[in-house]
């Protein structure tokens, strides 16, 4: 998480700051929160165990998506637009694993 928090984060803010999309960075947290959801010992591979298990335990959906968000960048929960962009792209994460169609979602923010 920290790495994600560290060079992630700052390019999704970069990107709203220039007025472009945020899309290919929001797309890294989407397959980020969509893996960790699926390992069965966050300990064995995130120093941040503490903070995420009680998230991947009682969440699921745009509510985990929320809070994965808000751990990754304080008051990133609290963004709808990069939220749900972040849901959506997720969503079409797990139906291109299984054979649908390929993300596509632009997301600018003002």
């Amino acid at each position: 998480m920290a790495k994600l928090r560290n060079r992630v984060v700052p390019v999704v803010h970069a990107s709203i700051a220039a007025g472009d999309s945020a899309e290919p960075a929001l797309l890294v947290i989407a397959a980020w929160a969509q893996w960790i959801g699926g390992v069965t010992d966050v300990a064995a591979v995130d120093a941040s165990a503490g903070d995420l298990t009680p998230i991947l335990r009682g969440t699921a959906g745009v509510d985990r998506t929320r809070a994965l968000m808000e751990l990754l960048a304080p008051g990133g929960g609290a963004r709808d637009e990069l939220v749900e962009a972040t849901e959506r792209l997720r969503i079409d994460l797990t139906r291109t694993s299984r054979g649908g169609r390929q993300p596509s979602i632009e997301v600018h923010t003002t």
